[in-house]
C-alpha cells in the first residue's frame, strides 16, 4: 500500500515555465491523492519554498551539479548515498513509496550531470522496492550507447511511463519495444483550470519571449553535448548568433510597422539564490536597442500567478520557449513559435498550431508577420478545442496513475 509519494522535478532553476509544471504537479497530486504524504525535491530549496510555500529537500541533481558528479559516479552513489551527500533523498524510500519524476526533459544526454542524477534517483527507488513513475517527460536526445543502456535499465523497471511528445515515445519504443508508454501533452496545459482569475485579453498586446538559443535540437540517439568547444567554434564560423539576432531585430521592426500591437518582451526567467539568469535580460535589452523599438516593455514576473496573468492577457505570443506557449494557449491566446527544440514542435502539433511553428534557425520575419495579420479566427477556435481535449487527456493520465497507487484494475 502506498503511504508516501516522493516527487522529483526540473523546477527551481529560475525558469518560470518550470514553476508552472511544479504548480500543476502539486495541485494535481493534492487533488488525486489528498491523504498521502508527499515529499518534494528541488534544485534550489529556498526558491521552491518562496514559489510554492512547500519545504523540499535538495535534489540529487543539485548535489551532482555542486560536486561535479556524472556517469562515472552512478554506481558508487547508489551503493553509498551518505558518502555522496544524498542520504536524505535515499532515506525517503521503502516498499510503500511511489517515486514520481514529473515533467521536463531530464533524460537528455546533452546535460551530463543531470542525466546521471536522474538515473541515480530511479536506481535508489528501485533498490528500496518502491514503485516508480515518470509523467510528462521528454526523453532524449541521447549521446551514446552508455546513456542508452542506463536509460533502458531504469525504465524497464518503471511501473508507469508517460511522455509528452510522440518523438519521445518512438525513442522509448526503439529502446524498450515491449514497454507500455502513454503519451499526453505537457501537464502545464492544465494551468488555466488551476489559476482561473486572469485579466481579459488586450487585443493590442503582443507578448514576445526571446532567448539566445541559435541551434535546433532534434531527438534521437546521436546528439551532441551541450556547449562543447566544437559547437561554439562552429556557431561563430557560421555566424549563427549574428543571423539569429538579425532575424529577431527584423521581426520586432515589422511588428512595430503594423501599428497594430504594443509589444512586451516577457522574461520567463527569474533570479534565484543559485541561478541568476541575468544573461536573458541582457539579451532582451540588446534586441530592444538594436531594433530601435524603444517603446517595447521588458517585463519581469516574480510569481507563477503574475506570469500567467501577463501571458493570458495578450492577443498573441511569439516565443522560442515552450512553456510560455503552453501557458498562453491554455488561456486561449494565439501562439506562434520560433522553435529551438523538437519538444516545441511536438506541442504545437498537439494544439493544431504546427503551421505557426517556425524553426529558430530558418524563420523569415516577413512571412510570420503576414501570417499573424491574415490568420482567421476559425484557426484559433479549432486550437482552443484541441487545448480542451489535451487537458482531458492529462486528467485521464492521472486517473491511470490513481489506479496504479490503489492497484485498481
Amino acid at each position: 500500500m502506498i503511504k508516501r509519494i516522493v516527487i522529483s522535478g526540473g523546477w527551481s532553476y529560475g525558469n518560470l515555465g518550470d514553476e508552472v509544471i511544479a504548480k500543476c504537479t502539486i495541485d494535481l497530486l493534492d487533488r488525486y491523492f489528498p491523504n498521502i504524504e508527499k515529499n518534494y525535491t528541488s534544485y534550489d530549496v529556498g526558491n521552491f519554498k518562496v514559489m510554492h510555500n512547500i519545504t523540499a529537500i535538495e535534489s540529487v541533481h543539485s548535489v551532482f551539479d555542486r560536486q561535479g558528479y556524472g556517469l562515472n559516479e552512478i554506481d558508487a552513489c547508489v551503493a553509498n548515498p551518505e558518502r555522496y551527500e544524498i542520504k536524505d533523498f535515499a532515506d525517503l524510500f521503502d516498499s510503500n513509496t511511489l517515486f514520481i519524476m514529473s515533467g521536463g526533459g531530464y533524460f537528455d544526454g546533452r546535460w551530463y550531470n543531470q542525466f546521471a542524477a536522474r538515473i541515480v534517483e530511479m536506481k535508489i527507488a528501485n533498490m528500496a522496492k518502491a514503485k516508480t513513475a515518470i509523467i510528462g517527460q521528454s526523453i532524449g536526445p541521447l549521446i551514446n550507447h552508455q546513456e542508452r543502456e542506463l536509460l533502458k535499465g531504469v525504465l524497464e523497471k518503471c511501473d508507469f511511463v508517460n511522455v509528452r511528445d510522440v518523438e519521445s515515445r518512438c525513442l522509448l519504443h526503439e529502446i524498450l519495444p515491449e514497454k507500455e508508454v502513454s503519451c499526453t501533452s505537457d501537464i502545464a496545459i492544465t494551468i488555466s483550470d488551476l489559476l482561473c482569475d486572469c485579466s481579459e485579453k488586450d487585443k493590442k498586446r503582443c507578448n514576445l519571449v526571446v532567448q539566445i538559443y541559435t541551434d535546433y535540437v532534434n531527438n534521437g540517439v546521436k546528439g551532441e553535448k551541450n556547449n562543447t568547444l566544437y559547437s561554439k567554434i562552429r556557431k561563430r564560423i557560421l555566424l549563427r548568433q549574428y543571423r539569429y539576432d538579425l532575424a529577431w531585430v527584423r521581426l520586432l521592426r515589422k511588428i512595430r510597422k503594423t501599428n497594430k500591437y504594443e509589444c512586451n518582451i516577457v522574461l520567463n526567467v527569474q533570479g534565484t539564490g543559485k541561478v541568476k539568469n541575468l544573461h536573458f535580460e541582457r539579451y532582451a535589452r540588446k534586441l530592444k536597442r538594436l531594433s530601435g523599438c524603444d517603446e517595447i516593455n521588458i517585463v519581469n514576473c516574480e510569481s507563477v500567478a503574475d506570469f500567467c496573468k501577463m501571458l493570458a492577457g495578450a492577443e498573441l505570443i511569439i516565443s522560442c520557449k515552450m512553456h510560455p506557449l503552453i501557458v498562453s494557449s491554455s488561456y486561449g491566446v494565439k501562439t506562434y513559435a520560433l522553435s529551438q527544440h523538437y519538444k516545441i514542435d511536438a506541442y504545437m502539433k498537439w494544439i493544431g498550431r504546427e503551421s505557426s511553428c517556425y524553426r529558430n534557425d530558418k524563420f523569415h520575419p516577413k512571412k510570420l508577420v503576414n501570417q499573424i495579420l491574415l490568420e482567421s479566427d476559425a484557426v484559433q477556435e479549432e486550437s482552443n478545442k484541441l487545448v480542451t481535449l489535451r487537458k482531458q487527456e492529462v486528467y485521464q493520465m492521472f486517473d491511470s496513475l490513481f489506479e496504479l497507487v490503489y492497484e485498481r484494475k
